[in-house]
């Protein structure tokens, strides 16, 4: 069962030639008591149905030190994953301490999977579970990266998730905007390795150094993007326009899609250059979420359609 955080001191991130500048509060996980490592700031739950997911030192072929010894959270400490497994376990946190801004999910991560055939799929949730959706394509994910890029695919089921070799330790970061944590009571995420039935005798999926926190600045010297894009008119009746504001060419825009308040695709919408428009007015009278994705980050905007 979850357990109540408490707060830990404050902490300054730097994260590549920027910054990013945490608040006090700072939760973690890094699996460092061996008498109990399911105790911690951030609590663990792992799948009780499968022994695939196994917090301790390990010991395999190239997934041999934690990136904090002695012990992480891996596909086996000691053997290949089987081939035919689907395992999940779930990390993470209430939300009472957590105000405006960005708030972050870190942890560093190493893979050993057989490419475009063994998965491991990334969920969040903001209300302890009853509702999970894909990090990679859900519109309220602000950011996620730290990653290659070659490492992530399509699975079978059209979600995305990691796949293939990396076996550098890589600091992932997957963020969320303040705005859309309103009235939730957690925030969640859960890791599900998935293999297919050819056994490669790989070491699979290894994770530690887990941390969730406020970041006050966010993506290294960029304003916010809801200053740097113009979306309009809202409310519409139907035409809604985006521009990207002048002087701000370095925004490359990477996709556009439309939602419901539930975070279900309404539809991928095209776009050229720094301007692009459509007509929404076949759409019943609602609220929706524009998602706008650039090379950086993503920003939701909610865009009220009303009847003609």
């Amino acid at each position: 069962m979850y357990k109540r955080l408490v707060w830990l001191v404050p902490c300054l991130a730097l994260f590549l030639a920027g910054f990013e500048i945490m608040s006090p509060y700072l939760w973690t996980q890094f699996f460092e008591d061996d008498l109990d490592p399911y105790t911690s700031d951030l609590t663990v739950q792992v799948d009780s149905t499968d022994s695939l997911w196994q917090i301790g030192p390990p010991q395999k072929t190239l997934f041999s030190s934690a990136a904090s010894p002695p012990n992480a959270i891996l596909t086996d400490t000691l053997l290949p994953y089987p081939p035919s497994d689907t395992a999940s376990f779930i990390i993470g946190s209430d939300l009472e301490f957590f105000y405006d801004g960005i708030i972050a999910y870190q942890w560093m991560q190493k893979l050993d999977m057989d490419s475009l055939g063994d998965w491991g799929k990334i969920e969040y949730s903001f209300d302890s579970g009853a509702v999970w959706y894909d990090a990679f394509q859900s519109p309220y994910t602000y950011s996620l990266y730290g990653f290659n890029a070659e490492n992530v695919g399509i699975l079978p089921d059209s979600s995305q998730g990691f796949t293939g070799v990396d076996t550098a330790w890589r600091n992932i970061w997957l963020c969320f905007d303040s705005d859309v944590l309103n009235f939730s009571d957690s925030l969640l995420l859960r890791f599900t390795f998935i293999s297919d039935s050819v056994d490669e005798f790989r070491d699979g999926w290894m994770m530690d150094n887990f941390m969730l926190s406020n970041t006050i600045f966010h993506t290294i010297n960029q304003g916010p993007l809801n200053e740097r894009l113009n979306v309009y008119p809202n409310p519409t009746q139907g035409p809604i326009r985006l521009d990207i504001a002048p002087g701000e060419s370095e925004i490359e825009i990477q996709s556009v899609a439309l939602y419901d308040l539930a975070g279900t695709l309404i539809r991928r919408l095209p776009f050229h250059g720094d301007q692009a428009s459509w007509d929404f007015s076949d759409l019943p009278p609602s609220t929706y979420l524009l998602n706008v994705k650039t090379h950086h980050a993503s920003k939701l905007f909610r865009i009220q359609v009303q009847q003609p």
